[in-house]
């Protein structure tokens, strides 16, 4: 029963890595359009 599951559930931590990669990369990259938008805006006056 324990190994049964093991077996079914091996596959969630590398669900949870994927969804950590898909929401990493979107914020570093908004995080990014928001810095240099900042800048944009600070280096404008």
């Amino acid at each position: 029963m324990g190994e049964a599951f093991i077996q079914d559930t091996w596959y969630l931590p590398a669900i949870n890595a994927y969804v950590e990669k898909a929401l990493f990369f979107p914020a570093v990259a908004l995080y990014g359009v928001c810095v240099a938008i900042g800048i944009l805006i600070l280096t404008d006056k």
